[in-house]
């Protein structure tokens, strides 16, 4: 593998060489999720996306010579911290028409709850609300670009995976 991307909207990008004409198998963990055809000239690419997770997942790359699979020398971890879950906004549905906020002095009711005020303070609530949605679902661009990984932990998770595979 000559290069491994991962952005945080989960578009995976692997490219590299392997033998001219070989066919890939790309998993996640234990899971197959698809194949990659190698060029005659020996270089294959390949983007897919993944789901953000919870969990550490380690992206391997093997083929298969028949009676056993080759795997390649390098795989990809992918941390919680790399995919980050998409912004809650993206699933809203707005009305088509948005009610007005011009002041007009009159008392709302709903039940036994009613309020009154100004427009301006309406707007500092709204406001208050947006910062804590805002601080909630802001991504750090330097944790994404930069993970802080524990590597004892990421080597043990992998190996778990080599044996569980057979490897």
């Amino acid at each position: 593998m000559d290069t491994a991307r991962v952005d945080v909207d989960g578009l995976v990008t692997l490219a590299g060489r392997a033998d001219p004409g070989a066919t890939i198998e790309v998993l996640v963990g234990e899971t197959l999720i698809g194949t990659i055809s190698v060029g005659q000239d020996g270089s294959f690419a390949s983007i897919f996306e993944l789901s953000s997770s919870e969990e550490i997942r380690v992206v391997v790359l093997r083929t298969d010579n028949g009676d056993d699979f080759v795997y390649a020398d390098q795989s990809l971890v992918i941390l919680p911290s790399q995919i980050v879950k998409k912004a809650l906004e993206e699933n809203l549905q707005l009305p088509d028409e948005v009610a007005s906020l011009e002041p007009s002095g009159e008392v709302m009711s709903a039940g036994s709850l009613q309020t009154k005020g100004s427009v301006e303070s309406q707007k500092v609530e709204t406001a208050k609300d947006d910062e804590k949605l805002t601080s909630e679902t802001k991504v750090q661009p330097e944790a994404v670009e930069k993970p802080e990984i524990d590597v004892t932990e990421a080597r043990d998770h992998w190996k778990k995976i080599k044996k569980r595979l057979g490897k």
